[in-house]
């Protein structure tokens, strides 16, 4: 159906033209219009129609909670300056 561009899978929405080569693609396509977003994060409260989006949006959780605070000394890492400077603290005792 890719290249014959054939799409059957037709959105029964009023108003919305769109047309999906596969049925799995329609389905996802409804749920924008019925709201219905079953793809949770566990982290936070936001949902999404779709598991790639969620996928984009964890991968911004894992970015915003890397370590990127290391010590020096012995090569630890934390997530905030402040974690780092309690643990500093232990190697100046």
């Amino acid at each position: 159906r890719i290249h014959t561009g054939d799409r059957p899978y037709k959105c029964p929405h009023p108003g919305c033209e769109k047309a999906f080569t596969q049925l799995s693609n329609l389905q996802s396509h409804q749920r924008q219009h019925n709201k219905d977003k079953p793809y949770k994060c566990p982290n936070c409260y936001r949902a999404y129609t779709d598991s790639a989006s969620l996928q984009i949006h964890l991968s911004a959780h894992a970015i915003k909670h890397a370590k990127a605070y290391c010590c020096s000394m012995c090569g630890r890492a934390y997530t905030s300056e402040t974690y780092l400077m309690k643990h500093m603290s232990k190697h100046t005792v």
